[in-house]
């Protein structure tokens, strides 16, 4: 049920920025048949940028309930068609604790993510494919039930896509879907799906 929720709302997301995606590929050939600016390969740039992400992530414990989630990144791109970003995600949301009643309140139960990923985008001359990327993300996984912070560490894949949207090439939405494996005894995995708009150096 989780996956199937997070993939519906990354569609939806998907659905919503293609537009964007096609005014911004008119307007890349009529000015130039180049790849956009963020995307050259071999321009000797390491494209740095920062960016906002909100959407929808949940967990699969089946008790507890996360909606919104909100992310802020800056990332740099070391080697053509290869980025590596740093991202910090909060997802606040609530938990049935054992012990409770079913008519007792819920306790807060926040999450909040310091993850690093590497991906790499196709390039070519395809659109949206050209601006799609695949990787990995790792890193620190705080789980905060009331005032009782624990960690962990997460692991999982990502696929996403930054489409320009001026003729500069310097801003970008896009959508990104992640399933994050969080290591530790009961300790639920992550499925999200956000939206993102990045600006670009």
């Amino acid at each position: 049920m989780l996956q199937k929720t997070s993939y519906l709302a990354f569609a939806a997301i998907t659905v919503l920025a293609f537009p964007f995606s096609g005014q911004a590929a008119s307007e890349g050939r009529s000015e130039t048949e180049a790849a956009p600016r963020v995307r050259m390969i071999g321009d000797g740039s390491i494209n740095p940028r920062v960016g906002l992400q909100a959407g929808y992530m949940g967990v699969d414990d089946q008790v507890s309930t996360q909606d919104a989630a909100f992310s802020f990144e800056v990332g740099i791109e070391p080697v053509p068609k290869v980025e590596t970003t740093l991202q910090a995600q909060y997802t606040p949301g609530s938990v049935k604790p054992a012990g409770r009643g079913s008519g007792g309140p819920k306790a807060n139960f926040n999450v909040t993510n310091a993850l690093l990923k590497v991906a790499y985008t196709f390039g070519g001359d395809i659109p949206v494919i050209r601006n799609t990327f695949v990787g990995a993300k790792s890193g620190a996984v705080f789980n905060t039930l009331e005032n009782d912070t624990t960690s962990y560490f997460g692991v999982g894949g990502t696929a996403g896509f930054d489409i320009p949207v001026d003729v500069a090439n310097s801003f970008t939405v896009g959508a990104e879907a992640t399933y994050l494996g969080v290591i530790g005894d009961n300790t639920p995995d992550q499925a999200s799906a956000l939206g993102s708009m990045k600006y670009w150096f």
